[in-house]
């Protein structure tokens, strides 16, 4: 994997964290609990290999926070109403984004009649992958065959990879000072505030 993270402390009350990495999962057969050991041909392990259930390629996040310049001991407002009524208040947000999880396509009856069936795979006869996929179309049903009778499909495991995801959470906070030990805070907590699926 390669990561990468950037942070910036406090720099005219602005602050933010980001965070980059890439990386690649792979193993052979499976990934404990994650994918129940699902292995279609176990005389041949080297056909197992392939993305584990971990695998998440690209992580990005970016976390910024502001502390506004207003009130007691700041650039502006600083006395008066306005310094108590518009004080001490902090901004922050956390975006999110990565990419989207592997899963493997299988056929739902014993086709190599061993005995199984629920970790048989069809065979790839086309390209899975769709120009404009859709929640109620993902890949191309029409790339996948189920193989001839009495043998396993050529489909590899963890295959398919599912959407990326994105988020956005957002923060303001109040801190309110009561005596010099002694501190109040208000929090406004959005989480996912686009309501993104």
């Amino acid at each position: 994997s390669l990561q990468a993270q950037f942070d910036q402390r406090f720099s005219g009350g602005l602050f933010f964290i980001t965070s980059f990495t890439w990386s690649r999962n792979f193993d052979i057969g499976c990934a404990d609990f994650w994918e129940a050991c699902a292995i279609q041909n176990p005389y041949n392990l080297n056909g197992e290999r392939g993305p584990s259930p971990l695998d998440v390629p690209l992580v990005f996040t970016f976390s910024p926070g502001y502390e506004l310049p207003f009130g007691k001991g700041k650039a502006h407002l600083n006395s008066g109403p306005a310094s108590w009524l518009l004080g001490n208040w902090q901004v922050n947000g956390i975006f999110s984004a990565r990419s989207g999880t592997v899963y493997t396509p299988t056929i739902n009856f014993d086709n190599a009649n061993v005995g199984g069936g629920v970790t048989e795979r069809p065979d790839i006869i086309g390209d899975p992958n769709l120009a404009n996929p859709t929640p109620n179309q993902w890949f191309n049903v029409n790339a996948f065959a189920v193989s001839p009778p009495y043998t396993y499909g050529n489909a590899g495991r963890d295959s398919l990879r599912g959407p990326g995801f994105w988020n956005l959470d957002f923060s303001v906070f109040r801190t309110f000072n009561i005596v010099e030990r002694l501190r109040l805070q208000f929090r406004a907590e959005f989480f996912n505030i686009f309501n993104h699926p």
